[in-house]
C-alpha cells in the first residue's frame, strides 16, 4: 500500500513536471510566433547597415581578407614558437594604413599591409 502511494506521488511529481514543461514550451511559442509576426525585414536591415556603417566610420583599421590571413598565420606561428601574443601597429601612409603586427615575447615584426585595398 505504502509502496503504491510512493509510486502515485512520484507519478504526479513527473506529470506536474512534464505539464510545467510544456506550458513553457507553449509560452516560448507563442512569444516566437507573435516575434514572427512582427518582424520587419527591410527595417532589421536598415538598422544593420546603420550599425555596420558606425563601426567601419569608428574603427581604426579593417584588415583585409589577405591582411588577416597573414596576421592569423604570424599568430599561430608565434604562439607555437614562444606563446607569444600579437599587437598591432597601424602607421598611416598618406594613401593607406601600414600594418604590422609584433610578437610580444621576441619581438619580432611583421609587416602584412596590402597596399591593393588602398
Amino acid at each position: 500500500m505504502i509502496l503504491k502511494w510512493a509510486e502515485n506521488k512520484e507519478k504526479d511529481k513527473l506529470m506536474n513536471e512534464l505539464n510545467t514543461f510544456i506550458g513553457n514550451l507553449t509560452s516560448e511559442r507563442d512569444s516566437l510566433a507573435e516575434k514572427l509576426r512582427n518582424f520587419n525585414k527591410d527595417e532589421e536591415i536598415s538598422k544593420l547597415l546603420k550599425e555596420n556603417e558606425n563601426l567601419r566610420i569608428n574603427s581604426l583599421h579593417s584588415l583585409s581578407e589577405k591582411e588577416r590571413e597573414e596576421s592569423d598565420a604570424f599568430r599561430e606561428e608565434h604562439w607555437k614558437k614562444c606563446k607569444g601574443n600579437t599587437s598591432y601597429l597601424l602607421t598611416g601612409a598618406g594613401i593607406g594604413t601600414r600594418v604590422e603586427v609584433i610578437c610580444s615575447k621576441c619581438k619580432i615584426k611583421k609587416d602584412i599591409t596590402d597596399i591593393s585595398v588602398w
